[in-house]
């Protein structure tokens, strides 16, 4: 660690941890003292303490948030797939009717067919 010209350490903390109340209050010796300095190490370790914790979080939120936008990615998919599958057994249901209606026109006309044909059966003989 290197010491300035007064014997005073560097500083430990960013300026903008310190408040400019802090530094005015405090006299030349106590500011120099091992005590404020011990002070000062602790404070910057506690927001540094803090501060990792702060990123923690954060990165957990982060990931939560990745997790659902997974999450809501795969929804829409299904979804997009559903309404897909959906639309191809109406077609396949629409088909089956059409083909079920021609089916049953066929079985009319093949009925009337033969009840027109039983009297000339009688008819005949």
């Amino acid at each position: 660690m290197r010491y300035s010209a007064h014997g005073e350490s560097p500083s430990v903390m960013p300026e903008k941890f310190r408040s400019s109340e802090q530094m005015l209050e405090l006299s030349e010796d106590e500011a120099n003292s091992p005590e404020h300095l011990d002070s000062q190490v602790q404070k910057a370790q506690e927001q540094l303490l803090q501060l990792k914790r702060q990123q923690e979080q954060i990165e957990k939120q982060k990931r939560e948030l990745e997790e659902l936008s997974r999450r809501q990615d795969e929804l829409e998919q299904g979804r997009a797939e559903m309404a897909d599958k959906l639309t191809r057994s109406l077609v396949v249901l629409e088909r089956e009717g059409y083909n079920a209606q021609s089916r049953l026109e066929q079985i009319r006309a093949a009925r009337e067919s033969q009840r027109a044909g039983i009297p000339r059966i009688y008819t005949r003989n």
